[in-house]
């Protein structure tokens, strides 16, 4: 066995580090002595460590590491595969610059954009990530850090110069994009993988101030080319999700009230046939995002009250990790407030034993293939 303080120089992953991924479910100690709280690790916690570096080697993200499918797999493989065919269409704009265009050592929006089929590139969906007026900081990779009351959070581009964010019709040219009443300019970064959006914020009554730039920077989520008939479904579908936020819509009879404790993890297709099974002991980085919830009333909380979990700067407690439990006409969901997004819940009665089957994926949507994680009640 080792203590945290050993394992973490054996393995070059800081105490803090080992202790968050403790906390999230990703890594759990082999033994923790209950007198003072004392992690300790065994050899097979190196492999499982090791596995976990090598995935994010790969760049997948901890969310996708604790939320492992064979989707996700299948996407980082087309991310591999859309990194060759970066370099390739790269290769002949480089050498275009080094036979003509020495002299003024840069290409325009323009050679750049036509050079490498520009619509293919920005077809697909993006998600919201940050604002900034720092362009050095815009153009970055980035994580999606929160929603923004300005831009909207979702945008899709498909055929002919068209898109949607999930309310209204967009349209863009070779280098700029219309949003209602605006146009922004727009730069697709760091393999194709971010889309910076511009626009040039006019002076107040000031006239000795400059104008500003403020660049809007969005992470793709998928490469799909989204057809006219795609973009009605998704304004559809989003006015359809549009949760009742009002007293009745959300008044339920408590029954959901207590601590629920996770027992497994399965597929979609298996919740309508779900059997309890044993928990095997073994390695599976398939962890859920949440040991143990607890409801209250419409107050959903994921970490008991004397704990803290410190991410980054921020320090995370009880209070400020509490999210919101809504049951609407015809879906129960937990909003998420720290991530930004709304987890499915599906309640099932087996043989008189209540289950809760929650998808923690970005997608409210659960498919044959979605990861699932089980939950059963141990206190009221």
């Amino acid at each position: 066995m080792f203590s945290i303080g050993k394992f973490s120089k054996l393995t070059g992953v800081s105490k803090k580090t080992l202790i968050w991924y403790d906390n999230i479910g990703l890594l759990k100690p082999e033994y923790v002595n209950e007198e003072n709280g004392y992690r300790y690790y065994d050899t097979d916690s190196v492999k499982k460590l090791a596995n976990i570096q090598y995935l994010q080697s790969l760049d997948f993200s901890i969310n996708e590491i604790m939320n492992l499918t064979e989707k996700v797999i299948s996407y980082k493989i087309q991310c591999l595969n859309n990194k060759i065919e970066y370099i390739k269409t790269n290769i002949p704009l480089l050498e275009n610059l080094m036979e003509g265009n020495m002299k003024k050592k840069i290409l325009s929006i323009y050679d750049v954009q036509k050079s490498y089929q520009h619509q293919s590139r920005i077809q697909g969906k993006w998600i919201y990530a940050m604002s900034t007026n720092n362009f050095a900081e815009a153009i970055l990779p980035c994580p999606i850090k929160t929603k923004s009351k300005d831009m909207p959070g979702e945008l899709f581009f498909g055929e002919k110069q068209s898109g949607t964010d999930t309310e209204n019709h967009l349209y863009y040219t070779i280098d700029q994009v219309r949003m209602k009443d605006k146009v922004f300019n727009f730069l697709i970064m760091n393999l194709d993988d971010n889309l910076i959006l511009f626009e040039r914020k006019e002076p107040y009554a000031d006239e000795a101030k400059e104008q500003e730039l403020y660049f809007h920077v969005y992470q793709r989520l998928n490469r799909i080319p989204y057809t006219q008939k795609d973009m009605e479904l998704i304004k559809n579908k989003a006015e359809y999700r549009k949760p009742k936020m009002n007293i009745k819509s959300c008044e339920h009879d408590g029954h959901l009230d207590g601590t629920w404790k996770h027992i497994d993890n399965i597929k979609g297709s298996e919740i309508k046939n779900y059997k309890e099974r044993e928990k095997k002991d073994v390695f599976n980085i398939l962890f859920p995002m949440y040991d143990k919830i607890t409801f209250n009333k419409n107050e959903v909380s994921v970490m008991p009250a004397e704990q803290n979990l410190t991410v980054g700067k921020k320090v995370y407690s009880k209070e400020n990790s509490m999210m919101k439990l809504y049951v609407c006409t015809k879906e129960t969901f937990i909003e998420n407030s720290i991530l930004n997004v709304r987890h499915n819940i599906v309640e099932r009665n087996v043989d008189g034993q209540v289950y809760l089957f929650i998808n923690f994926t970005n997608d409210l949507d659960i498919d044959e293939e979605t990861l699932i994680f089980v939950y059963k009640k141990i206190y009221d």
